[in-house]
């Protein structure tokens, strides 16, 4: 099972039959079990396919006319999908913008191959940088044994021919030639120690290398002190210049990425091949080009209910809160819809975690301020009305060259809780990151991402309580009572007296209906 608010509305001919999966779980006209905590509906006498076939152009109008008069109508309005197919029998269609777009994947695979090749440099530097601050934090410390050791592993080592070589004390302790002299050369302080304590008692000859080894060692370390203060400072340069350089070929290539994304070919897609081989619009031997755009639009919706109280009532009703100090406080949507990793947002995008949710959150109602559409009113919502709509495009040249547009236009209108919405939101947020991600991934820089997750003690909700009354009344055959003693959930739950009359039919009248008529008078315009 996947996301259950990934696919809104029910499939069309030619792919899956069957229902949505968030029908099973926040549909208040079937029951479903999770009705109250968070509801959407979907009426099906809100949504419309309507045909205009014309001359080239016609499209535009459409499109743009729609999404400007949206936004007059202060919708909030995001694309949200974008893909091309073009039949390569529609040569100079085909080659304009399937040679930008190959272009673009030249363009793109030097840079990332540059890109690769500046991070694995990087590497090598910040390596480098790593082992020279050890270097630099062993003479600030007056470490004697660690500098001895690099002395004895990286520098006397290789004294004389060959590996250990032939005059290094490596190579004498090894063959018994002095078989203690790496410790006496460790336990020196200075070389009066060779004439006293233990070392007094060694071999002259013995006693003379450890003289010249020490006086090495005392210079090496005036030496090699001064150069790593000097290399740890020439690595620091290169390596911010590094960082600088890979960071700018990062947002010099974004665009190019970007761009070579939206050309995405309609084949490409999951499922896609397997429509086109029945598709009656898509015939391969025709010079057909195909273009689809996914809009979503939403705004706050009022329902105009019978005998209204007075605002000062209104004022003084509790609010049922999404978001608090920057933090997402819906727990149960959090819980069921966001990080649930069966039919939550995480089955799609399994690497967010809570604190993602929090952050996102918090650009969505601040930063962003998409949670509100209606700008001068700045009163809380507890539903809304939520658009998804597919403009459809198909370019048709005949063997004689004309050419003919035919535009297709669905519209899908559903009703949704507040929470639903936000968790709609966070996908689109999620959407965005997962291009970032993308990004990182193609040159080598995958974000590290925390997947830790927190082990907390579910307690026992009122959906859980719910579920053991009606699991009582079952047993002892009793019919289910029409009151409740636990309200199950802050949102509506029935939908054929209060849903439908205060809610879906005056979303059909103020909002559905007029894009409808919106669409329908653009379409007699363009004919």
């Amino acid at each position: 099972m996947s996301y259950i608010l990934g696919e809104l509305h029910t499939k069309g001919p030619g792919e899956e039959i069957g229902e949505p999966e968030w029908e099973k779980y926040i549909n208040p006209y079937k029951q479903a079990k999770w009705v109250g905590f968070a509801d959407l509906v979907h009426p099906p006498d809100q949504q419309i396919a309507l045909d205009l076939t014309g001359p080239i152009g016609i499209w535009g109008d459409l499109y743009y006319g729609v999404v400007a008069q949206l936004e007059n109508w202060e919708y909030n309005v995001k694309k949200i999908d974008e893909w091309i197919e073009i039949s390569p029998t529609h040569k100079a269609y085909y080659d304009m913008v399937m040679g930008q777009k190959e272009a673009l994947e030249i363009k793109i695979k030097r840079v990332v191959d540059d890109l690769i090749k500046q991070v694995s440099d990087l590497e090598l530097l910040e390596h480098d940088m790593r082992r020279y601050k050890e270097f630099s934090d062993y003479f600030k410390a007056k470490d004697e044994h660690s500098l001895k050791a690099v002395f004895v592993d990286m520098v006397d080592f290789h004294a004389g021919e060959g590996t250990p070589g032939r005059l290094s004390m490596s190579f004498m302790q090894q063959n018994n030639i002095f078989p203690t002299i790496v410790q006496d050369f460790f336990s020196m302080q200075s070389e009066d120690d060779l004439e006293k304590g233990r070392l007094k008692d060694l071999p002259t000859v013995e006693k003379n290398m450890l003289k010249t080894k020490w006086k090495t060692y005392q210079e090496w370390k005036q030496l090699f002190s001064k150069e790593v203060e000097q290399r740890c400072g020439r690595l620091e340069t290169l390596i911010q210049s590094k960082n600088k350089m890979i960071e700018q070929s990062r947002e010099w290539i974004k665009p190019h990425i970007a761009r070579h994304k939206l050309l995405k070919e309609g084949l490409s897609r999951e499922g896609e091949i397997k429509k086109a081989l029945s598709a009656q619009w898509h015939a391969a031997t025709e010079a057909i080009a195909e273009t689809k755009i996914v809009i979503w639009a939403w705004k706050e919706m009022e329902s105009p209910e019978f005998f209204k109280a007075p605002g000062e009532l209104l004022a003084m009703k509790p609010e049922i809160k999404l978001y608090e100090n920057g933090k997402m406080i819906d727990k149960w949507a959090m819980e069921h819809l966001v990080l649930n990793k069966e039919v939550g947002l995480k089955a799609e995008y399994p690497w967010i975690t809570e604190k993602w949710v929090h952050e996102k959150t918090k650009e969505i109602m601040e930063k962003d301020d998409w949670f509100k559409a209606r700008k001068r009113v700045h009163r809380p919502y507890l539903y809304y009305n939520f658009l998804e709509i597919e403009f459809s495009k198909w370019n048709l040249r005949s063997a004689t060259g004309a050419e003919s547009e035919d535009v297709v236009t669905e519209v899908y209108s559903y009703w949704m809780s507040q929470n639903v919405l936000l968790v709609k939101l966070l996908e689109l947020k999620a959407k965005q990151e997962g291009f970032e991600r993308y990004v990182d991934e193609l040159i080598g820089m995958k974000k590290s991402v925390e997947l830790v997750e927190e082990k907390t003690e579910k307690p026992k909700t009122t959906e859980n309580i719910m579920n053991r009354f009606n699991q009582f009344y079952k047993f002892f055959g009793f019919a289910e009572p029409a009151f409740r003693i636990f309200k199950k959930g802050p949102y509506e739950k029935d939908f054929k007296y209060r849903i439908t009359k205060f809610y879906l039919t005056p979303m059909g009248r103020n909002y559905y209906g007029p894009v409808d008529k919106l669409i329908r008078n653009i379409m007699k315009i363009s004919e």
